[in-house]
């Protein structure tokens, strides 16, 4: 009965929270800046984002369950997706997306600090990404409007 009780209390805590985010978030917003923006946007890329999300989520899933099943032999999937959900939720709603080291958190009997790490190295390598990615995207420019002394580093550091 006591473990009833707890999950109904984890759960009511929950709910708790999610209402004053929900009540925050719709104090601060503008319906009419919502409006505004939601009519100047271009539906083409929203449609291209809402369809880039699952595969960016699925990758996001494969990282952190191959993190984890090498530290955790035996995790199930349905953890390791409610450990992420979890993080990208707390990461949403932190200043720089500080909240998704909770992730760690949301695993049964883990080692909070070896879990505090692998969060840690699953967002060097989510940077990592970001940043070979970005200097491929931007080195044209780089090359068009900066001295080679300027930008010949930087493309070494993507070679890197």
């Amino acid at each position: 009965m006591q473990i009833v009780a707890k999950k109904f209390v984890i759960y009511a805590l929950k709910l708790i929270t999610t209402a004053l985010v929900l009540f925050f978030l719709f104090k601060a917003i503008n319906p009419q800046e919502i409006t505004a923006a939601v009519a100047g946007a271009n539906l083409n890329w929203i449609l291209l984002a809402f369809l880039l999300l699952l595969p960016n989520i699925f990758c996001q899933f494969k990282r952190w369950q191959i993190l984890l099943r090498a530290s955790h032999h035996k995790i199930s999937n349905s953890q390791i997706t409610s450990s992420l959900l979890a993080g990208i939720t707390l990461g949403f709603i932190t200043p720089g997306r500080f909240g998704e080291f909770g992730r760690a958190f949301f695993i049964r009997n883990g080692n909070w600090p070896m879990l505090l790490g692998l969060t840690m190295i699953d967002k060097m390598f989510a940077l990592a990404m970001i940043y070979f990615w970005g200097l491929i995207g931007i080195s044209d420019l780089l090359q068009k409007q900066f001295q080679p002394v300027f930008w010949i580093p930087l493309e070494l550091s993507l070679l890197f």
